[in-house]
């Protein structure tokens, strides 16, 4: 029982750990990190600053010119202080989204979808707004060259209070 057991966690290691040859036929998976920069819009620039954060990104091609993606990452934005003297604490967020883009040469449209669960800091501010979590829906436009990905996004959260939103920039490299 044991020396199975170590075969089958043994083997599918060990041939991982082995280098092997990939082309550009047979390439149709690729993973790396990104940053992300996110400004804020609606009533979430009221309380929020200019969010940044980092994460990892999946692709893999579905067809020539259409690709699914996978992504995780951290968010945190810093809290303002309202016109009325409230300190609005910081907030964090973990995006995790599945999604779909379609090339057109190196430019591309993509649409996302996903769960953001907060991480605030200082306790639920508002009540609650930012306790629970949020739906996702990420449309955006970007470029692929070669091994740098670049893209522009509009973010809506929409949780069971109110829908906030963002504009963001995100710079990824591409293994």
């Amino acid at each position: 029982m044991k020396k199975s057991f170590f075969l089958y966690l043994f083997v599918p290691i060990s041939m991982a750990a082995v280098p092997f040859k990939i082309n550009a036929q047979t390439k149709r998976f690729h993973i790396g990190p990104y940053a992300d920069l996110a400004a804020p819009v609606g009533i979430f620039a009221n309380d929020f600053k200019t969010g940044v954060g980092g994460g990892a990104g999946i692709e893999y091609q579905l067809t020539h010119k259409l690709h699914a993606t996978a992504s995780v990452s951290y968010l945190h934005f810093r809290g303002k202080t309202t016109p009325n003297r409230y300190i609005v604490p910081d907030l964090g967020a973990i995006p995790v989204s599945l999604g779909l883009k379609y090339y057109i040469n190196r430019l591309y449209l993509k649409l996302d979808a996903g769960r953001a669960s907060y991480t605030a800091k200082s306790g639920n501010p508002y009540g609650g707004y930012y306790h629970k979590g949020a739906f996702i829906i990420s449309p955006g436009l970007g470029v692929r060259i070669k091994q740098l990905d670049v893209q522009a996004r509009a973010e809506i959260w929409k949780n069971s209070y109110n829908t906030t939103g963002f504009a963001g920039l995100r710079a990824g490299w591409y293994f």
